[in-house]
C-alpha cells in the first residue's frame, strides 16, 4: 500500500522502472519519493502473486479514525495506510468478499500526535458523567479542534 501522493513502488510495479516522484503524503513515515530497495519490493510482490494498491490521504485519515473507534487501536498514519489498503483492495475486488485478512498495525498514534489530530480533531472536554460520554460517542463527526470555531 502506498498513498496516491507518493507511490513510486506501485508505479514501478506497473511500469518496470522507478520514475521520479514529486508528491507528498499525510502519512509521513511512508513519504519516500526515492525508495532504496524498490526492485526488491516489486520483485517480492510479483513472485508472491500479489499486487499494489494506492490510497488517498483522506482514506488514510478515515482508517486512523476507524481503527480507533472499531478496534480500539491508535494507529499512526503510515500504519493506518495498511487498513486503508485493505478497504481499497476490497473495493477493487482484489480481496474477495468473506476473505480472511490480517493487517499489521505496528506504528502507534503517539508517534505522530499532529497526524492523529489532523485525522480526528482535538479531544473533548466533558463533564464526568455517562450521559456526556454517550452524547460524544453517538456523534459521528470528529471533535472540533480548539480554536477552530
Amino acid at each position: 500500500v502506498q498513498t496516491t501522493g507518493v507511490a513510486p513502488i506501485a508505479a514501478a510495479f506497473e511500469s518496470g522502472r522507478l520514475d521520479s516522484c514529486d508528491g507528498t503524503t499525510y502519512a509521513d513515515s511512508i513519504n519516500v519519493p526515492v525508495p532504496r530497495n524498490w526492485r526488491k519490493a516489486v520483485n517480492g510482490v510479483r513472485e508472491s502473486g500479489g499486487t499494489y494498491v494506492t490510497v488517498s490521504d483522506e482514506q488514510v485519515m478515515e482508517a486512523v479514525r476507524q481503527t480507533g473507534s472499531l478496534a480500539g487501536v491508535f494507529a499512526e498514519p503510515a500504519a493506518a495506510a495498511a487498513i486503508a489498503g485493505v478497504a481499497e483492495a476490497r473495493r477493487r475486488g482484489v480481496i474477495e468478499p468473506g476473505a480472511s485478512v490480517v493487517a499489521v498495525v505496528t506504528g502507534n498514534g503517539l508517534k505522530d500526535i499532529a497526524g492523529a489530530l489532523r485525522a480526528t480533531g482535538g479531544p473533548h472536554e466533558i463533564p464526568a458523567d455517562f450521559a456526556s460520554v454517550e452524547r460524544i460517542v453517538a456523534n459521528d463527526k470528529p471533535p472540533k479542534q480548539r480554536g477552530t470555531d
